[in-house]
């Protein structure tokens, strides 16, 4: 963990619209800038081409879990709309595009044979792309699990799964993606979907979350062998969410909590990953966490797979305080940041609000692949609002239990913030960076950025231009921070930093924060039948950036 953030001095004024060519210049020789996007979020088309519902689909229906009670049966529409989609990816100049794979349109019931149908779709993407000269990133899972899947993560048949499905993934487009992310940040699916209930599948247990993480993890390590064994041509890794982590004070206790909230957000998913094992629990925890104690030493193995590279998702640092936090005191709970898609609105992960402190469910013979409560527990998708948060206080049945970690999330008074409430806090990403460096040294591939963007709101102007330059600054500021922390004799400098992809191509359907919160280059129309596209300014500004390298 680190206490101070590493002083780049990138930010000479906020002028950056102003300076593209500037950042164009600054981009090393070879180095990615792509744009990204998730299935869920932005395809739409939820009963066609044969396509089955994921666990956020009854997850949406439910009174109470979407701020503006939308869902994401048309989303932007881009399963209908790929041609005009695929013209602006063209048109931007980007170098690659990271999409993911609806698991449940191309094999509904998340087993068995591929969909026709389902393929078609990503046929023409990927087709569509390469014929524009833009390299594919493919992700496998973008956290919409087919809902067939009983049981979701915390069933250890679901790692077998995944592999299947990798497999055959890989053998119908292995000669054609350019890279393959596995998942996208366990953390969030574990933390937001089944420790506190706020995403789908709406589980809240806590610690007895464990086994989803560690299926997640398993299920990542058997894709990577599934993809090696259809000898795909692409490189192969994962985007995982980390965020630095401070205690807010030098007391003993607060340093407990931000040490257990590093745990759990950061070092569970990257150090299996990265190194094979999970770290040792902060002593008060090591009940909770005995999960992690025994696991067993195979699974570990399959789980630190050779990776081609490692993805990156920062959205802002975390400052932790000891103990739960009243729900009606506005203090930030339910969770701290992850990557795109992730934290607030979007799907909070990591603190609660509340008065109790769960023990978990002893382990099974294989570790925390074996036991737990069923798919069902309280707060599962169909069992009502769920559980209340501080997060979503006034949005649920108030008479629901409340759920909390023993620890919660302080705000950081001194930055400005995005429309979803986040820190703008770009030197943070240099220390995201410098701790990766020092905590994983030669163990670190190379490293990409893959969600790289925030939420702002639109002003639309009376010819319908959007001119967004708060979003530009934002790329700019990050952009320019990694690149400082990871050049010579810098803290990082021991990352091979390889791109980074802007999140979101388009506007879509932000998880709990349905079409509240905007992060695309693109505008959509959400009040429009058709969806129509308006390029915002940070688009215009992003092609030049590309044209001057």
């Amino acid at each position: 963990m680190s206490s101070k953030p590493i002083n780049t001095n990138t930010v000479a004024g906020r002028a950056w619209p102003h300076r593209a060519n500037e950042l164009g210049d600054r981009l090393p020789d070879g180095f990615t800038i792509g744009v990204a996007s998730s299935a869920f979020q932005i395809e739409g088309a939820a009963r066609d081409g044969g396509r089955a519902e994921s666990a956020w689909d009854p997850f949406t229906a439910t009174a109470g879990r979407i701020v503006d009670g939308s869902n994401a049966s048309v989303a932007a529409d881009h399963y209908n709309k790929l041609p005009e989609d695929l013209t602006l990816l063209g048109e931007l100049g980007v170098d690659a595009y990271r999409f993911s794979f609806a698991w449940s349109r191309v094999q509904p019931d998340g087993r068995g044979a591929l969909s026709r149908a389902g393929l078609a779709f990503y046929d023409r993407l990927v087709d569509g792309l390469l014929a524009a000269g833009i390299r594919p990133m493919a992700t496998l899972q973008h956290r919409d699990l087919p809902l067939a899947l009983r049981g979701g993560w915390l069933n250890r048949d679901t790692s077998s799964r995944f592999a299947d499905y990798a497999y055959e993934l890989g053998a119908v487009f292995g000669d054609r993606v350019d890279a393959w992310v596995t998942l996208d940040e366990p953390a969030t699916v574990t933390l937001a979907g089944y420790a506190l209930g706020t995403d789908a599948p709406g589980e809240a247990r806590l610690f007895a979350a464990l086994p989803a993480a560690h299926h997640q993890l398993l299920g990542h390590g058997l894709a990577v062998q599934g993809l090696r064994a259809a000898d795909v041509r692409g490189g192969i890794g994962i985007a995982n969410a980390y965020s630095p982590v401070q205690p807010a004070s030098d007391r003993e206790a607060d340093e407990v909590a931000a040490a257990l909230f590093d745990l759990l957000h950061n070092r569970v998913f990257a150090d299996a990953v990265l190194l094979g094992s999970y770290p040792a629990p902060p002593e008060p925890y090591e009940t909770e966490l005995r999960l992690l104690l025994e696991t067993e030493p195979e699974d570990l193995r399959t789980i630190h797979q050779p990776l081609d590279f490692y993805g990156l998702n920062y959205v802002q640092p975390s400052r932790v305080a000891a103990g739960p936090v009243p729900v009606a005191s506005g203090a930030v709970a339910g969770g701290g940041p992850s990557g795109n898609g992730a934290g607030g609105a979007r799907g909070e992960a990591g603190a609660g609000s509340g008065p109790r402190r769960p023990g978990s469910r002893g382990p099974g013979s294989r570790g925390p692949a074996s036991r737990g409560r069923g798919p069902r527990g309280p707060g599962a998708a169909g069992s009502g609002t769920g559980p209340r948060t501080a997060a979503n206080a006034g949005r649920v049945d108030e008479n629901a239990p409340v759920v909390s970690f023993p620890f919660h999330v302080l705000p950081f008074r001194e930055f400005t913030v995005t429309g979803a409430g986040r820190a703008i806090a770009p030197e943070y990403l240099g220390v995201a960076l410098s701790e990766l460096a020092t905590r994983y040294g030669d163990a670190l591939p190379p490293v990409y950025l893959t969600s790289l963007g925030a939420s702002f709101p639109d002003q639309v102007d009376s010819r319908g231009a959007v001119d967004d330059p708060a979003r530009i600054d934002y790329l700019a500021e990050h952009l320019v921070a990694a690149l400082d922390a990871v050049a010579p004799g810098k803290p990082a400098a021991g990352v091979s930093l390889r791109g980074a992809f802007v999140w979101s191509l388009l506007d879509g359907f932000e998880w709990t924060a349905g079409y509240t919160q905007r992060y695309g280059l693109v505008r959509v129309d959400f009040a429009d039948p058709e969806r129509k596209r308006t390029p915002k300014s940070s688009y215009r500004w992003l092609q030049k950036v590309l044209s001057a390298r």
